[in-house]
Formats: C-alpha cells, sequence, structure tokens
C-alpha cells in the first residue's frame, strides 16, 4: 500500500425499473441477486401519478359526499331546514408511504435475496369548507 492511497475503495450505484408489474420486477431482483452478485441494501417502491391521480379522483367524491352529509346532519342538529356550501376547500394529500417495501439489509456474499413483499399506500383527500344554514322566512306580505 502506498502511503496516501486508500487501501480499499467503496462504490455505490443505484438502479431504477420503472414497471407495473411487480411480480416480474420482483423475479428480475432476484435473478440479479442470485446470478449476477447483485448486493441489494434496500429498495423503494412508489405509486404511479397516474394511479394516483385515479384513486384521489375517486376518493375526492367519496370526501365530498362526506362533507355534504355531515353539513346537512349539523343542520338539521341544530333546527335549520337547510343550508348552502359556503368556501370549500378539497386538498389531496401529498406523496405517502411506499406502496410497495423489501426488508433493509445488507446482503453479503452467500446470503439469501432481500424478501420483497406487497404493501399499500395511503391516498387521503380532505375536504373543508363552510356550510352556511338558511333560515326559512315566512313570506313577505304584499
Amino acid at each position: 500500500m502506498e502511503k496516501g492511497k486508500p487501501a480499499r475503495w467503496r462504490v455505490t450505484q443505484s438502479i431504477t425499473l420503472d414497471s407495473g408489474d411487480f411480480s416480474a420486477v420482483a423475479t428480475l431482483i432476484g435473478r440479479l441477486q442470485e446470478d449476477d452478485g447483485l448486493l441489494l441494501s434496500g429498495m423503494n417502491f412508489s405509486v404511479t401519478d397516474e394511479a394516483r391521480a385515479k384513486a384521489e379522483d375517486a376518493v375526492t367524491q367519496q370526501a365530498i359526499r362526506s362533507w355534504q352529509e355531515r353539513a346537512q346532519a349539523a343542520a338539521r342538529g341544530l333546527g335549520f331546514p337547510g343550508w348552502r356550501p359556503g368556501r370549500v376547500t378539497v386538498q389531496a394529500g401529498g406523496r405517502a408511504a411506499p406502496m410497495f417495501r423489501a426488508a433493509a439489509a445488507e446482503v453479503y456474499a452467500g446470503a439469501p435475496p432481500v424478501p420483497v413483499e406487497a404493501g399499500t399506500t395511503d391516498v387521503t383527500v380532505t375536504v373543508t369548507g363552510d356550510a352556511v344554514l338558511e333560515i326559512t322566512r315566512p313570506p313577505s306580505p304584499r
């Protein structure tokens, strides 16, 4: 070893795989680990933008209906015959936890491949707003 030069090198690389087929990607990663000596320290998975948008659209409709039902129940509970929406805000949640996860572990020579398992992603939508209570008034005299 020469003075001032490292005794060994450590190199880190990353690989990005895009696929809609989780099973195929898991099989490929397993094969790379077994056949080609891929050393894996961890994996992250995420939902595609298209899948997230589709889920948010469906959840948004549910959240709006729920908000409307609560406003109607509150109006009845307070003795008002009706209500109308005032200012309403619909907000989709930010990025959530990964859709899939893998056990994060150093893989050493001869160790079994890192197990990969399906997980879930939470998609949240929050609806907030003002429910303006309506008072019925007797007809005005003519």
